[in-house]
């Protein structure tokens, strides 16, 4: 079972939220969970490299990008920057 932690696609899927006006939503402080971002190719990847590795079977694997968790309230800062606004 891989579990990918979140994709660039719906977070881009954010980004189209906050470019609207809308405001980037969090639970808290923003700070009580981490994700790290994958690649639809680069889970792909993954997904058919399992199939031939025989110690993914029977495993649960989270999965995530290449770079460090972003906590939500971090994600949230780099939307609004990518757009030129301040976080509302």
């Amino acid at each position: 079972i891989v579990r990918p932690t979140v994709f660039f696609k719906s977070v881009s899927g954010q980004l189209e939220v906050i470019q609207s006006g809308a405001p980037f939503v969090m639970f808290g402080d923003g700070e009580v969970t981490r994700c790290n971002p994958i690649s639809e190719a680069d889970l792909a990847t993954y997904l058919i490299d399992s199939i031939a590795d025989k110690s993914r079977e029977n495993e649960i694997i989270n999965l995530g990008g290449p770079d460090e968790p972003l906590t939500m309230k971090k994600q949230g800062e780099m939307l609004y920057k990518a757009i030129g606004k301040e976080p509302n």
